[in-house]
């Protein structure tokens, strides 16, 4: 095998490999859906849960969803949607009565949801 035919060969092995496995870090299908809702804790009144689902989304993306609330509570959290683009989260904030927006920042979905004990 001649130099040449070995460089063609490793080229194009590079080729098929890069175009089979293709980055999906943050790709949005535009049809994603959001819904969070919030939970007092069982028996613990100064913790609520926050249950965020992610559906119609790019299967295997990771996203970022962000919670942020009106009292200066901001925080990220990493999501990799399964082989049918839906993922969950579900994340404890503070019991006070709150509000918070819930996002997928890569996207540009959000959603409110109240915390009201």
């Amino acid at each position: 095998m001649s130099v040449r035919s070995l460089m063609t060969f490793i080229l194009g092995l590079a080729v098929a490999v890069t175009a089979a496995a293709p980055s999906v870090a943050g790709e949005c299908s535009g049809e994603e859906k959001l819904k969070a809702k919030c939970r007092e804790r069982d028996g613990d009144r100064d913790v609520d849960v926050i249950h965020v689902r992610i559906k119609a989304g790019v299967p295997g993306a990771n996203v970022t969803v962000r919670i942020t609330g009106d009292d200066g509570y901001q925080q990220d959290f990493p999501v990799t949607l399964d082989d049918r683009g839906r993922g969950k989260l579900k994340v404890r904030v503070d019991g006070d009565d709150d509000d918070y927006t819930v996002s997928i920042v890569e996207c540009d979905v959000n959603r409110r949801v109240e915390c009201d004990d």
